[in-house]
């Protein structure tokens, strides 16, 4: 009889603990009441409403944006075009030499010069269209550092840097003497540069399908 008194004392214990618990918890379940449910429909109302607002901020302020992204690529191919006719020096005269001769020669001697044969067979193909001068032959390394410029602006938007610090970063890229010097050679830096760049670029391609 004590137990059945003491069981029923416990039973009743342990229901008044659910029923409190019910009362408390049971309106953030029901999405049909006027609480939590449509408090929370509100507020995710309100978040697509900021998201559509900054989409419609970032869509108003791209035309200006590429525009100046435009005007620093043409300012860069300026810097680099205005001394390209210069004579040639010591290594790039070992450029001209490796693509003056036959395509199945440049390989050869490419590696006379310790280097890979790609960037002169680039070369090779240029002056084959273009003829052998000095801006012909330092036309692979001009178009690739230039390209160098906007290809700056859109890694870092694509790394999440806001508009004027991606600007800010393509346009030291456009007028550092360094990079300028590089664009202007026959030698494979600049075009090494870009490629550097490129595989930056499909690295966090790959980084964000996971």
């Amino acid at each position: 009889m004590l137990f059945r008194s003491g069981h029923k004392r416990q039973r009743l214990h342990v229901e008044g603990i659910v029923g409190v618990l019910v009362g408390v918890l049971g309106p953030t379940h029901d999405h049909r009441s006027g609480t939590i449910g449509d408090a929370c429909a509100v507020e995710h109302r309100e978040a697509s409403g900021d998201r559509g607002h900054l989409t419609d901020l970032l869509g108003a302020g791209l035309p200006a944006e590429l525009g100046l992204l435009l005007l620093l690529t043409a300012a860069g191919l300026f810097l680099r075009w205005i001394d390209i006719h210069r004579s040639l020096w010591l290594d790039e005269l070992h450029t001209s030499w490796c693509v003056s001769g036959t395509l199945s020669e440049v390989a050869e001697r490419a590696s006379d010069g310790n280097q890979s044969p790609g960037y002169f067979y680039l070369v090779w193909s240029v002056i084959s269209l273009l003829g052998q001068q000095e801006w012909s032959l330092r036309l692979v390394s001009l178009v690739s550092g230039t390209l160098l410029v906007p290809l700056t602006w859109q890694v870092c938007r694509q790394l999440g840097v806001n508009s004027w610090l991606s600007l800010l970063a393509a346009a030291m890229i456009a007028v550092d003497p360094f990079f300028i010097e590089y664009s202007q050679e026959a030698r494979p830096y600049a075009l090494i540069q870009i490629l550097a760049l490129m595989q930056i670029r499909f690295f966090v391609c790959r980084i964000d399908r996971f």
